[in-house]
């Protein structure tokens, strides 16, 4: 998948929009995964970027409901930010100065609990050592970026040791989008 994804991302960065690209990506999963195999796995993308107007989107391609369990047999494309979250913090559809700046908007999708269970707790230990004057403090989007790779790595080890159905595991990507 990680060859295929590259090629794919080759072949498609002239695209005009993220709207475009993850049409595209559904269209291209939709044709080269077979049906059988798009109906007994779950599986999915996240594509984030900023459109023409500098307004954050965050797209989901994946072939299955917000439920998490209920296959839909194929891939389709949503946006959630713009069409749902940024109307919340004030967006009017228009100028991107409306958007309230300054908070972090947080997608998850797979398994919650590691996401939100473990990844607080991580939070709330190691987060607390990192406060203490001997430990570097997390000041640059690259300091951000390496502690959620941390804890991902840790989450994911634990997942790999003792889960038996490993739904978290490595390779861990982290990345930031800024204007």
């Amino acid at each position: 998948m990680s060859d295929w994804i590259l090629s794919f991302i080759r072949q498609h960065s002239k695209l005009n929009s993220l709207q475009a690209f993850a049409t595209v990506l559904a269209d291209r999963l939709n044709s080269d995964i077979p049906h059988d195999t798009r109906y007994k796995y779950i599986s999915g993308f996240h594509i984030s970027g900023f459109n023409e107007l500098n307004i954050p989107e965050f797209w989901y391609v994946r072939n299955v409901k917000d439920d998490r369990v209920t296959l839909t047999g194929s891939y389709e494309p949503r946006e959630d930010f713009i069409r749902r979250d940024a109307p919340a913090r004030g967006y009017d559809g228009h100028d991107p100065s409306s958007i309230e700046c300054g908070l972090v908007q947080t997608y998850r999708n797979g398994d919650i609990r590691a996401h939100v269970d473990a990844w607080t707790r991580i939070d709330d230990a190691f987060g607390r050592l990192l406060e203490q004057p001997e430990f570097r403090k997390l000041r640059e989007v690259s300091d951000y970026e390496e502690w959620c790779k941390f804890k991902m790595e840790v989450i994911a080890y634990f997942y790999k040791k003792f889960c038996n159905i490993s739904l978290v595991a490595r390779p861990i990507d982290v990345f930031s989008v800024t204007p």
